[in-house]
């Protein structure tokens, strides 16, 4: 009996051993599982310092990118030459300015237009700062921010400096395709090369004579073009001055007289003046609910190139005087 009671007795110390055991391992298994969880929670802040410091990171790269942008913006605005219409057409030595570009004239109705003299244009940049800035994106550490800057200001409301950007990544062989690119109050009067078919470019209150893009896909919006390769066009108000007349845009055409009109052409011929010259003719395409003389006022209030004067010959100024 005795036997039995110290067996019983052992059985129950080695239980409470056992137990003892047991929660001492619990303890322990706790004691791990809280240094697991300091753990996770210090590797959870590092990813949190990581992530706040890859932000300030590519906050940083958004700040040196805006900075370069404007830095580049400010260099291609210096050598930006901006003059009124008139002044430009000037320096360029042009004649009959002060002539109507067109007129139309009947027993009942008489009216021309002709150009206007303060709408400020743009030009390019000056090869110099475009090679400059060309030289930049060959640069191992700033080319690649560089060509991202003028990406970017190839949507700059400054014609010139949107025409500048255009031109380096053109010259670099990284041309903008991603969308338009809206050139606005610019003088193309230099020759400007663009060779990819895929250019997706308008024109706003601009006078283009030296653009040479085969293919290109390029819309005016009130400007007036001198065109020398085929293209589409869209708007209303535009002067275009053609070799040949494949599809005829909104408003004015000068074609050279010894092209072929399309066989579904409804123009109303014009008078041409000497601006254009006597080697070509005139058409307004227009909207026929209209008369001539009323589409010559529309395009003379939406062009700020064109104006309307008196149609005798006398200048808008001298018409004014």
């Amino acid at each position: 009996a005795l036997l039995l009671a110290f067996a019983s007795f052992t059985g129950t110390v080695l239980l409470f051993e056992q137990i003892a055991k047991l929660e001492d391992q619990t303890r322990v298994m706790q004691a791990q599982q809280e240094l697991m969880d300091a753990q996770t929670r210090f590797m959870e802040s590092q990813t949190q310092r990581l992530q706040e410091q890859t932000e300030a990171a590519a906050m940083q790269n958004e700040i040196m990118t805006l900075n370069l942008v404007n830095q580049l913006r400010d260099q291609m605005l210096a050598s930006i030459e901006t003059r009124p219409f008139r002044e430009w057409l000037l320096s360029f030595g042009r004649e009959g300015l002060d002539q109507p570009v067109v007129s139309y004239a009947t027993e009942a109705d008489a009216c021309a237009l002709g150009f206007t003299d303060e709408p400020m244009l743009h030009s390019a940049p000056n090869d110099a700062i475009l090679g400059a800035i060309a030289d930049l994106t060959r640069n191992t550490a700033l080319g690649a921010r560089v060509t991202t800057a003028l990406k970017l200001l190839t949507h700059d409301r400054n014609g010139g400096v949107a025409l500048g950007a255009t031109l380096v990544l053109e010259e670099i062989n990284q041309p903008y395709l991603e969308g338009e690119i809206v050139l606005r109050d610019v003088m193309v009067a230099e020759p400007v090369f663009l060779g990819s078919p895929d250019y997706e470019i308008v024109f706003s209150r601009s006078y283009v004579t030296s653009l040479h893009c085969p293919n290109c896909n390029v819309h005016l919006g009130v400007s007036v073009m001198f065109q020398q390769a085929p293209h589409r066009f869209s708007g209303h108000g535009n002067l275009v001055v053609s070799q040949s007349l494949t599809k005829p845009p909104n408003g004015i055409t000068a074609v050279n007289r010894l092209s072929d009109l399309p066989e579904d052409w409804s123009g109303q011929e014009l008078r041409t003046g000497p601006y254009i010259g006597p080697s070509y003719r005139s058409w307004l395409t227009q909207d026929w609910s209209r008369s001539i003389c009323e589409e010559f006022e529309v395009m003379a209030r939406i062009n700020p190139l064109l104006r309307a004067v008196a149609p005798g010959g006398s200048s808008a100024r001298g018409a004014e005087e």
